[in-house]
């Protein structure tokens, strides 16, 4: 099956945002859809709605250092929600860290285009990645009409990158700097929300911000400036609001509407509350399990608790942002989507009763259960033929007929009253797109063995350049072996692959070496290798070049024009000198107080001009 190479995307979205003479490398790791726990808690007995789970994660190297710069997770959910019952999308903004090799040139710019605005480029990129994921996310699935920007701002040192903290270019936000720097991400996606092309209708849109513990007034100054200062931007119709998107009804309790994140404090809140009184062990049949949430009456409760705990009163504040967009008339869609499919399994089912059953049928059937049944058996005919059986052919028709090559597919036998029919042109198969350069596609396993090998601090190391490109070109390595076929894996290193016997390796330009699988990235210490086994010569193994066929980024380089300060002339220069200069009066100098003392002359009084204190003995005598 032939196969393409296929630039992504969001590679071209990246390098359309970025500013010039900026290089970079582009890692897009992603899970395909995967069932997962339900986001939302159902009530006892009742059967989990359905939820599937995508994880995308993002990581930009600078080039040509391959370092690092930014890493970013987020995670895509497909559920039901509890209150309307139909189908949503929400993106879990998880985790997303720099580690302060990024230049300070490239930090933020000022477009050509627009002179009077500065663009910060890690707002650029965090707001075109959302953007890229929701547009994808939306084509694949059309009958989404309702979806959720999630996250929680909680400012930290690090997050991604062990040992960060220690560079200095880091630029670390305090938790105020982090809730606005996050508003600020969303707000354009809040302005503007990517909808499917396909849709007509209107879209409502709606962002919130609540911070647990933290008064109105004061939660509003964290607000981008056309909503902190409404009247004084009239033209932007809409305006963030304080609080959250949860409601609840008669039949809904506080317990079945916010939903379940991984390493989320709300969530660690749930699950105290849910399992409160509840023994290790027993968490099933156990009766009490959901009695904490008695105390919980409502929503605004749930967030006064909140307030309350470590995580949000720990001297830090935590903000909660969420962007909620979704179509007009939703419900109504929503609701004949349903029709539709009870009345294709309707239809589905009397076809399936009207069929008349054949003997081969029943046959067919029959061989399908044995073949369930004993799958270790190799099945010759997958096929079982319900047309007219073939003539048997007498013995001069096989010698004559020429010997054809036995298939498993049924062919139809042809008189020779009737002429031959032109065979169907077979259609052409259509080219499997292989992974483009840049995105990466791996198992739910593997992606949370990379997540750890990026965190853990034994492995992984960002404190300074030479071990912050060690760390990200054994992270490149390792996504690179869990992408590659299981055939293909073998236990060695990927930049010395195994060698043939009684033959000394040459590596060359050509050659491609064999793939590794999940072992130590770190490269072996070559060892010397016999090149004939009938002669004591020695051949030292050769070592194979530092090649990138591990190297699976797609190098970008921004696209931006950025204005920068002109360079003065040498007459401007002379001008602005001759402007500092003071010609015509002379400079006063302060006079230094350091000046030596001895060095200064000194006013003595004369002899009449002194005053003498006469004694206390005198005055008693007169």
């Amino acid at each position: 099956m032939a196969s393409t190479t296929q630039e992504t995307p969001l590679a071209a979205l990246l390098e359309s945002i970025l500013p010039k003479d900026l290089n970079l490398s582009v890692y897009h790791t992603s899970t395909p859809p995967e069932e997962t726990e339900p986001l939302y808690l159902t009530p006892r007995g009742a059967k989990p709605a359905p939820t599937t789970l995508e994880s995308h994660f993002l990581g930009l190297s600078l080039l040509p250092e391959s370092v690092f710069v930014y890493g970013i997770e987020i995670l895509i959910y497909i559920s039901t929600h509890p209150t309307s019952g139909r189908k949503e999308s929400t993106f879990f903004v998880s985790k997303a860290d720099s580690s302060g090799y990024l230049p300070r040139r490239f930090a933020s710019f000022t477009p050509a285009s627009d002179p009077t605005s500065k663009v910060s480029t890690l707002k650029e990129i965090t707001r075109t990645f959302l953007r890229y994921l929701i547009d994808t996310h939306l084509k694949k699935n059309p009958d989404i009409a309702k979806y959720t920007i999630s996250l929680f701002a909680r400012a930290q040192n690090q997050y991604l990158f062990p040992d960060s903290v220690s560079v200095p270019t880091k630029h670390i936000l305090d938790d105020r700097q982090l809730i606005r720097w996050w508003c600020s991400v969303l707000d354009p996606l809040y302005q503007s929300p990517p909808t499917p092309s396909t849709s007509d209708k209107e879209v409502k849109a709606k962002a919130y911000l609540l911070v647990p513990g933290l008064e109105a007034i004061d939660v509003r100054s964290l607000l981008p400036p056309h909503s902190k200062y409404p009247t004084q931007y009239p033209d932007v119709k809409n305006k963030w609001a304080q609080g959250s998107p949860f409601t609840t009804t008669d039949k809904i309790s506080v317990r079945e509407v916010i939903p379940h994140f991984p390493d989320d404090p709300k969530a660690r809140f749930m699950d105290e509350l849910e399992f409160e009184g509840v023994p290790d062990g027993a968490w099933e049949d156990d009766p009490r399990v959901g009695q904490g949430w008695k105390k919980v009456t409502n929503v605004g409760v749930f967030w006064e608790f909140m307030s309350m705990r470590q995580e949000c009163s720990a001297g830090r504040m935590v903000g909660f942002v969420w962007v909620v967009v979704e179509r007009e008339g939703s419900d109504e869609a929503a609701e004949k989507v349903e029709d539709k499919e009870k009345e294709k399994e309707t239809t589905v089912e009397k076809q399936q009763e009207d069929v008349p059953v054949k003997e081969g049928d029943t046959i067919s059937k029959e061989k399908e259960e044995a073949t369930e049944a004993e799958p270790s058996k190799e099945v010759k005919d997958s096929t079982t033929i319900t047309e007219e059986p073939k003539a048997v052919p007498t013995t001069e028709e096989k010698k004559e007929a020429p010997t054809e090559p036995a298939t498993s597919e049924p062919t139809n036998s042809i008189t020779e009253t009737e002429p031959a029919a032109e065979p169907a042109a077979e259609p052409e198969e259509e080219p499997t797109p292989t992974p483009a350069h840049g995105e990466s596609l791996i198992t739910s396993d593997a992606f949370s063995s990379l997540y750890d090998l990026l965190t853990d601090d034994k492995r992984t190391d960002f404190m300074n350049l030479t071990v912050a490109t060690k760390s990200t070109k054994n992270w490149i390595k390792k996504v690179y072996s869990f992408s590659q076929p299981k055939e293909s894996r073998i236990k060695t290193d990927p930049l010395h692959p195994p060698e043939k016997p009684h033959e000394a390796k040459v590596s060359t330009v050509d050659e491609e070496p064999a793939v590794c699988g999940e072992v130590p990235v770190e490269a072996a210490p070559t060892k010397p290798v016999k090149a004939n086994l009938d002669t004591d010569k020695v051949v030292e193994a050769v070592k194979p070049t530092e090649d990138t066929f591990w190297d699976w980024g797609q190098p970008i380089s921004g696209k931006v024009e950025v204005t920068t300060a002109p360079a003065a002339t040498p007459a401007e220069s002379q001008s602005a000198q001759a402007v500092n200069t003071i010609n015509v009066l002379p400079v006063r100098k302060k006079r230094n107080a350091s000046v030596d003392m001895g060095k200064q002359e000194v006013t003595v009084l004369g002899a009449g001009l002194v005053r003498k204190k006469p004694k206390v003995e005198e005055e008693k005598k007169d």
